[in-house]
């Protein structure tokens, strides 16, 4: 086991014993609350219980990103981002109370990255993609990994095309962006001239919809050192 799964495993043991803590306060509050509608106190608090946890694992795991997403640019812009181990625990736990906290996952593999984890980084960004397969920042992500720390042109190119062949999501139109060049660039690296054109494609008549959103960003494609607009 390796020790990013040793260190899920005690999150996940420290969640769930919070979760415990907070059905047992919710199905005392019912069982000492009147049933006008006849309906057996186990049945309700299961319905509350499960509606409650639910909402509950998605505004703590929001709320406790939002609290170390501005800690981790703050520091990345002084220190950089592989001095940030000490955020992997409050990702971690994000992670397990909401697995769709798209962010979480790139951003922990870069700190496993620059922390010479890369076993573990990639573990992260393939987690990532699984609980979130329409997310394309992942998938580039992944491809991304798998190239520059693992030397596997296939499984980049693997991953990279999952952004091709079906329909993916991005935050915005800046994210899109930057995700297609990045994979333009691992396209190449592996000798696909013929995916990278369908991604300078997709780059050329993203620029024409997006406009002025994209004031500002290099529009170098294809890495020849010329803007191509």
């Amino acid at each position: 086991m390796t020790p990013l799964a040793r260190s899920r495993v005690v999150v996940a043991a420290l969640v769930a014993g919070f979760l415990v803590i907070a059905v047992v306060g919710q199905a005392g509050a019912g069982a000492v609350a009147p049933d006008p509608g006849g309906t057996t106190t186990g049945v309700a608090v299961g319905r509350a219980a499960s509606s409650y946890l639910t909402g509950f694992r998605v505004v703590a795991a929001a709320a406790l990103w939002n609290r170390a997403e501005p800690i981790m640019h703050r520091y990345y812009s002084e220190g950089g981002l592989g001095r940030q181990r000490y955020l992997l625990t409050s990702i971690a736990v994000a992670q397990s109370l909401d697995p769709r906290l798209v962010q979480t996952y790139y951003a922990g593999a870069w700190i496993l990255i620059l922390n010479e984890r890369i076993a573990e980084a990639i573990e992260m960004s393939e987690e990532g993609v699984e609980a979130n397969p329409q997310a394309g920042i992942l998938w580039v992500n992944l491809a991304q990994l798998r190239q520059l720390y693992l030397g596997d042109d296939r499984g980049a190119v693997d991953a990279g095309m999952r952004v091709l062949e079906q329909e993916t999501q991005w935050t915005d139109a800046v994210e899109m962006h930057n995700g297609y060049s990045i994979l333009g660039a691992v396209f190449r690296q592996a000798g696909r001239a013929d995916l990278d054109a369908v991604v300078q494609d997709r780059l050329i008549r993203l620029d024409a919809v997006a406009g002025d959103l994209l004031e500002g960003i290099d529009h170098d494609h294809d890495g020849d050192g010329v803007q191509d607009h």
